[in-house]
């Protein structure tokens, strides 16, 4: 932290004394790259130290100045001693996200951070992204940092529970097999996963994908086989009787998958002989979770549901995870029914009131008073330090 807050010091205090210098030379690329890049590292650099009200003004400037179409102009195509100023901007930004993904965070009572101010970093460079993903540039180094910016710009997209958005830009990476600065078995399993929750008829297409990840699974953001084979399994499971007899085998391989995992990570469970199907869907949901990756979060957590129908907690997160991917009947319900489970809980009672407002304000009004707190709202909380893992 000292060292963080020494580095912060420095940066604040050659912006301001170069803020005149390049304000007259906002059109010079190399001081435009001045500016962003010290922005961004003191995004970056805030984060660090649990100051995210000053992380994101720094990458909301970033962002305003970045967004302008004369500097689009300055920023594409070039590169900064290695250094893509659209993957830099876009990465601080997802970071800046991440970083506030929870509201609460304890041993009994895990939160997500389902806020406007959070939602809003995403769809503050939503639209930068996609200006930027409309300048290709195929020589190399360029068709890597172009890859990278498409791939962002699709988490970005599926974040924002923009499905058929989201899907077309990794189908063109799959389309061209790009392999250059990204991990495609990655882009593969995004793609996967996409069809797997738009229903059953997608879901030929979704096997065939992963039959082919099996052989080459991906190896980035936290991902391996053992996702593979538990989006696999999820299909097979919705697909009927036709698929019935390949469970117990699929079930056998993921539970083992899982199991070699947590000894590979040292985490607790991992010198547990055997593990049940419902612990594997909620281990792997929580893991999910603290990495954003929240369709999967969802996919696991529908799935842990149907294994334990009267878990309240597993539920309540199935609710918050529906409701922050703009699926607002779909978590009306998952909250109305870890309500009947909980009926004294001030936090499902405010995610009804935002999931389905028509009918639960009035329900809220008839029903007896209780002791909820009416300040706990949005999935946020006051204290910056009650966001961090």
């Amino acid at each position: 932290d000292k060292a963080a807050l020494q580095e912060i010091h420095e940066l604040e205090t050659a912006l301001s004394k170069h803020f005149n210098e390049i304000k007259k030379d906002l059109h010079s690329s190399n001081s435009l790259f001045f500016e962003i890049q010290k922005l961004c590292r003191l995004s970056d650099l805030y984060n660090s130290v649990n100051k995210q009200s000053l992380s994101l003004e720094r990458l909301k400037k970033t962002i305003t100045i970045a967004s302008k179409p004369e500097n689009i102009r300055l920023i594409q195509g070039k590169d900064f001693d290695g250094i893509y100023l659209p993957i830099l901007i876009l990465t601080t930004a997802m970071k800046c996200w991440k970083q506030i993904r929870y509201a609460q965070k304890t041993t009994n009572n895990l939160r997500i951070n389902f806020s406007k101010e959070r939602q809003q970093i995403l769809t503050s460079v939503e639209s930068m992204a996609e200006l930027y993903r409309g300048q290709k540039d195929l020589h190399a180094p360029f068709a890597g940092y172009s890859n990278q910016v498409l791939v962002l710009s699709a988490q970005i997209q599926e974040s924002l529970g923009k499905w058929q958005e989201s899907l077309a830009i990794l189908s063109d990476l799959i389309a061209v097999q790009a392999v250059d600065g990204v991990d495609l078995s990655y882009v593969i399993l995004k793609a996967a996963l996409i069809l797997k929750h738009m229903g059953p008829s997608r879901h030929k297409q979704c096997l065939e994908y992963l039959e082919y990840l099996l052989d080459d699974p991906p190896v980035s953001e936290g991902m391996g086989k053992t996702h593979v084979l538990a989006v696999q399994l999820l299909v097979l499971e919705q697909g009927g009787e036709k698929y019935r007899v390949l469970l117990p085998k699929h079930y056998k391989e993921l539970a083992a998958s899982y199991h070699q995992d947590l000894q590979a990570d040292g985490e607790s469970g991992a010198d547990r002989v055997s593990i049940s199907e419902e612990e594997v869907w909620q281990g792997l949901m929580l893991q999910a979770l603290d990495r954003c990756e929240y369709l999967l979060a969802l996919e696991f957590a529908a799935q842990g549901v149907l294994k334990a129908p009267g878990k309240a907690r597993l539920l309540h997160t199935l609710a918050e995870l529906q409701f922050l991917l703009g699926e607002t009947e779909a978590a009306a319900s998952s909250a109305e029914k870890a309500l009947a489970l909980q009926p004294q809980s001030a936090e499902l009672r405010n995610l009804l009131l935002q999931a389905a407002p028509d009918v639960w304000a009035d329900r809220m009004r008839s029903a007896p008073s209780s002791n909820a707190n009416p300040a706990i709202s949005h999935g946020s909380s006051g204290a910056e330090d009650s966001r961090q893992p």
